[in-house]
């Protein structure tokens, strides 16, 4: 399982960040700022689902509205949508030793 620490962006490449997660998920940060880690339970390849929306329904504005495509078309088109937007975080499975995503 993953973690993902909120609000705290990648260091830069002169200077690391040394820090220290506590098992309540606070992470104390050698400069005195605090962030809060959290559990990424396993999961499927995580997308910006927003974006997928909006292209989505795009699409069905323009085929709902007078824009001639066929049917299969508009499944082709409908399936390239779904295909082609990028992976944030990729797939990840549990481990044997993980629990259920009880946490």
């Amino acid at each position: 399982m993953s973690i993902l620490i909120k609000g705290m962006e990648m260091p830069n490449k002169k200077n690391g960040a040394v820090f220290i997660i506590y098992p309540d998920g606070k992470c104390a940060v050698e400069d005195g700022e605090t962030y809060q880690a959290v559990p990424v339970p396993p999961h499927g390849r995580l997308i910006d689902a927003d974006k997928q929306d909006a292209q989505i329904e795009a699409l069905i504005e323009r085929h709902l509205h007078g824009y001639t495509q066929s049917t299969w078309d508009f499944v082709c088109e409908l399936r390239d949508i779904l295909k082609r937007n990028r992976t944030i975080i990729e797939a990840e499975t549990p481990k044997e030793d993980e629990n259920d995503g009880a946490y």
